[in-house]
């Protein structure tokens, strides 16, 4: 089944990293599609936010709020999922509200007892981490039950976190670096949504998770500014300032 929003149609983008997603909430029911970008988000993903919503017998002038992921993730990835988001949601004065791409990750497994770390590929620089251990804050994560988060090289991050810890979201390069029973992973979203659409195949996050979450923030009136909502980067991008002419030789 699916569940009831405060937005008619909900739109959801998640373009985080390589695997990128949307999802619809109409009527109550889920639609989504996720699929794994070659640095090509800017190419698919209005034609991914099209096809998701013919599928919910809806389209783009029907959306009435939209959530976006917000990172960590991929400089230029991010940004594309971010800018698409504001440029739907801005001409239209429609409420737009970012969510951490950790807590996507994390609310698959929220009803899970434990320490859960959510990670998110950092490519050379390891994994993004975020620890989550109390649940009582909320019956959804979010930024306050985030108990720390940063970056690590992938071998050093097990010794970060408690030794209980179990890991999800973007957790391919974890194998054989932590035991096979604290890496959840292959199972079906605990979100309780009903999915429609391409999405047979396991993914880190799901987006129907990024609409619960959105959901939760829109009936909680915790809407963002679309002018001052940015990327969690977590660490700097890796961008080359160019050289000032005065400093070349010669």
């Amino acid at each position: 089944m699916g569940f009831a929003t405060l937005a008619d149609v909900l739109l959801a983008i998640d373009t985080s990293t390589h695997d990128a997603g949307i999802g619809v909430l109409a009527g109550g029911r889920v639609w989504e599609r996720t699929w794994r970008s070659a640095n090509n988000h800017g190419v698919e993903v209005l034609a991914a936010v099209d096809e998701v919503l013919k599928q919910a017998g809806s389209s783009l002038v029907a959306v009435d709020a939209i959530g976006v992921a917000t990172g960590p993730g991929g400089f230029s990835a991010l940004r594309v999922g971010i800018a698409t988001a504001k440029g739907i949601a801005v001409p239209c004065a429609l409420p737009l509200v970012g969510i951490s791409t950790f807590e996507i990750e994390a609310a698959r497994w929220w009803s899970r007892p434990g320490p859960l770390v959510a990670v998110v590929d950092a490519g050379s620089a390891g994994l993004y981490w975020a620890l989550y251990e109390d649940r009582s804050v909320g019956a959804l994560p979010g930024p306050a039950s985030r108990l720390s988060y940063g970056v690590a090289a992938v071998d050093r991050l097990p010794a970060l976190v408690p030794q209980d810890a179990a890991f999800c979201g973007e957790i391919a390069r974890l194998r054989g670096v932590v035991e096979a029973d604290r890496i959840l992973s292959d199972g079906p979203a605990a979100s309780g949504a009903s999915f429609d659409g391409s999405t047979a195949s396991p993914a880190p996050r799901r987006p129907a998770d990024l609409l619960r979450l959105a959901d939760a923030r829109l009936r909680a009136g915790d809407v963002d500014d679309p002018s001052r909502l940015v990327p969690l980067y977590v660490r700097q991008p890796s961008i080359t300032r160019p050289r000032d002419p005065a400093s070349r030789p010669g």
